[in-house]
């Protein structure tokens, strides 16, 4: 299986939420929104699963996913994008815009 396909069967197939990360390494912006991603992380165990795909490494899945700058995140539920933020976000920021769409979510 493939980076593709294999992105496909764990996300896209997946129940559930998932905040996807593509990010570069020689991207600073996608370093400085990783520390923020980070401490985000336990607060939301067991309501979003936190996925990161090196967009330099995985070329398909980030073309297919329209992936045009780094960093951009996607939030993804039950197979259905639901946000994309282009560009590095402060803390508070990520925080408030991830409440807000989780919040969204209906309930099953």
């Amino acid at each position: 299986m493939n980076g593709i396909e294999t992105f496909r069967s764990k996300i896209m197939e997946a129940k559930g939420s998932f905040l996807v990360d593509f990010w570069g390494p020689s991207c600073a912006p996608c370093l400085d929104l990783n520390r923020a991603l980070e401490a985000l992380e336990d607060g939301y165990r067991g309501t979003l699963t936190f996925v990161k795909i090196n967009a330099d490494e995985e070329i398909d899945i980030a073309t297919e996913f329209g992936v045009r700058g780094l960093p951009t995140l996607i939030l993804i539920h039950d197979g259905q994008i639901m946000e994309r933020w282009i560009g590095a976000k402060s803390l508070t920021s990520l925080k408030s815009k991830l409440d807000k769409a989780l919040g969204a979510i209906p309930s099953a």
